[in-house]
């Protein structure tokens, strides 16, 4: 995925940031319990029932051993649900708290190593609270900001606020984000240092995709589109996005939290960019993927003309459990 974030470091260069957002696959626990009372053999299946389940040890991805590659053969012979853990997107490398929440990751890139470290708060409403989130990047290009999100009790954060510490002063960004009845996030107003920054919209299809973001500058007038397809060029059905990750093109700086409306379905197959004020104002973007046999994407390309060489190449890497059957 590409940088949602361009920040100056306090040398002036530039430092990216990429993010996404991940949802557990749920599984028919009922079914695979009539599958495994009907057999002779015992699976041993190591796992956890919550949708943010985590196993800090023993990654799945890139090798299995031997006996992990047995019993994941036969519990998938058997119709055995599994249950993803992304560990690794492109660069990031991720870490969880034992209950499944995202605990931190860090992200090596152009001679930088940031660090994410992630402290839960709970709110006096059920599932409602707060989450602080530090970035921090040593020295040459020192980065040290502090982000704040709230959320409310059906799940959805409603307010972001970033503190950028630069030497030259603190530079303040705050979110208000809006939810239509289907919980898909619409709108995002933004300010900055207390002055008014824009807005952002976001329109869906009758499927809950993503088709279109538009943004507009302090006087409301549109700066920028962002149109997303989900049909290949040779027409073809859209594919389910099993593990979903947040739109690159988004203001909205996080991806890890689960707290921003429901994702879109489909994988996106390609994007056209509109900057009116920009000297070459449209700029189409082409995604293909690789996906293992359970569906899942383990690599994903971007490239500026369909066959040409891609500008960005993006793996995936899991942690998979096996879901454990109650007796």
């Amino acid at each position: 995925m590409l940088p949602v974030s361009n920040r100056k470091a306090s040398n002036g260069s530039s430092i990216y940031i990429n993010m996404l957002h991940p949802i557990a696959l749920k599984s028919n626990a009922a079914h695979l319990k009539t599958l495994l009372d009907k057999s002779k053999t015992t699976l041993y299946l190591v796992a956890s029932l919550s949708v943010f389940s985590c196993q800090e040890n023993s990654l799945v991805n890139p090798e299995l051993t031997q006996s992990q590659t047995s019993t994941v053969a036969l519990a998938q012979a058997m119709g055995a649900p599994k249950k993803y853990k992304l560990t690794k997107f492109g660069e990031q490398k991720l870490i969880y708290y034992p209950d499944g929440r995202i605990k931190g990751y860090v992200y090596p890139s152009y001679g930088l190593t940031a660090t994410y470290s992630y402290n839960y708060t709970p709110g006096t409403m059920y599932s409602s609270g707060s989450i602080d989130v530090i970035l921090h990047a040593p020295s040459p290009n020192t980065v040290n900001i502090n982000q704040t999100y709230w959320f409310n009790e059906k799940g959805h954060c409603y307010k972001y606020q970033e503190v950028d510490h630069q030497p030259a002063g603190d530079v303040t960004l705050m979110f208000i984000l809006g939810y239509n009845p289907n919980g898909q996030l619409v709108d995002c107003l933004q300010w900055l240092n207390g002055n008014v920054r824009g807005r952002e919209h976001y329109d869906y299809n009758a499927d809950g995709d993503l088709i279109k973001i538009t943004s507009l500058d302090a006087q409301q007038v549109i700066y920028r589109t962002a149109i997303f397809s989900y049909t290949d060029a040779n027409g073809g059905a859209p594919v389910d996005d099993l593990y979903p990750v947040s739109s690159r093109w988004s203001d909205l700086y996080e991806g890890f939290l689960p707290y921003f409306g429901k994702p879109s379905k489909h994988l996106i197959q390609s994007v056209v960019e509109t900057l009116p004020k920009s000297p070459n104002p449209t700029k189409h973007i082409y995604y293909s993927y690789v996906r293992n046999a359970d569906g899942y994407v383990t690599q994903r390309k971007g490239t500026y003309k369909l066959g040409s060489e891609p500008f960005e190449t993006t793996p995936y890497e899991y942690e998979v459990t096996l879901i454990k059957i109650p007796n």
